[in-house]
């Protein structure tokens, strides 16, 4: 049997799906997601254009002080490693 832990707005839109770990989401007036949660602390951010295309997309890590934009690299720390792997093990 599979239990759905889903919630949904006035508008349809999901809002939080505890299945895929997403813990809030939030949507502009056109119904984009603008802002999406995640239970490892984890965020993705969206700014869209007035067309409703999508400029941009920001992912910040469960990593403290790491935020990084899609495409972009960056190289951790041996501290930064072993705290996003603790994080990570505990989901």
């Amino acid at each position: 049997m599979i239990v759905l832990h889903s919630t949904d707005n006035t508008a349809g839109d999901l809002t939080q799906d505890g299945n895929k770990g997403l813990t809030k989401i939030q949507y502009d007036y056109l119904g984009h997601p603008i802002r999406i949660q995640f239970s490892n602390r984890s965020l993705v951010e969206y700014v869209y254009a007035a067309d409703g295309r999508k400029l941009r997309e920001k992912h910040t890590t469960a990593v403290e002080g790491l935020h990084m934009n899609l495409g972009q690299t960056f190289n951790l720390l041996p501290s930064q490693i072993h705290r996003f792997v603790a994080a990570r093990s505990r989901n």
